[in-house]
């Protein structure tokens, strides 16, 4: 069973401050960093404990999954579950 995601202001901030950055040099590479980010966060909504603890945070209740050099927080304290972070 899938989960409900929904995404907190600063992570879709950060979400198109990494496609306008990537897009300055590739627009196609841009589109394809951003399509990846959100089909990752989708992945973790269908099993969200399988991202890993995120080390700088220690908690279990909040993990990661890694797309390129870019980190994409969950946080997973409370359903539906919140991103919090999207940044590399």
């Amino acid at each position: 069973m899938a989960y409900r995601i929904f995404w907190t202001p600063i992570s879709v901030q950060d979400l198109r401050d990494i496609c306008d950055f990537i897009s300055r040099d590739n627009l196609v590479a841009a589109q394809r960093m951003g399509e990846e980010l959100i089909k990752e966060s989708e992945a973790m909504a269908a099993f969200p404990m399988s991202g890993r603890i995120v080390p700088e945070k220690k908690d279990p209740l909040i993990r990661e999954t890694l797309v390129g050099s870019y980190q994409v927080w969950l946080s997973i304290e409370s359903w539906p579950a919140r991103w919090q972070r999207v940044e590399s």
